[in-house]
């Protein structure tokens, strides 16, 4: 099955333990109460790394059925909403998305 790799660190002066309230209140419930493609989600704060300058502090991990339903499924309201919101604490416009197929 697809995944997606999200990789993101916080604004400047971003609380973490607010994004991550926000993550477990809000983000996780509205995937999981809206998405159709979503088939596990997971967001890991990056605690260790073998790179000191690595721009990223969160990874998220989305398990999905299809990358181009996926990625259609983003544009819809409740995901649009989802990542507003989302912006409020990560630097989006330097975020990574990967898109992978297993082997």
């Amino acid at each position: 099955m697809p995944v997606v790799l999200y990789l993101t660190k916080l604004k400047e002066g971003v609380n973490f333990e607010k994004y991550e309230k926000w993550v477990r209140e809000y983000d996780y419930v509205n995937v999981k109460k809206n998405s159709r493609t979503i088939l596990s989600y997971t967001n890991h704060r990056v605690n260790e790394i073998s790179r000191k300058d690595s721009p990223y502090d969160y990874f998220e991990v989305l398990e999905i059925t299809d990358i181009e339903e996926y990625k259609s499924e983003m544009q819809e309201p409740w995901a649009s909403e989802i990542l507003k919101q989302m912006g409020e604490f990560v630097d989006t416009n330097n975020a990574l998305i990967i898109y992978t197929d297993p082997l």
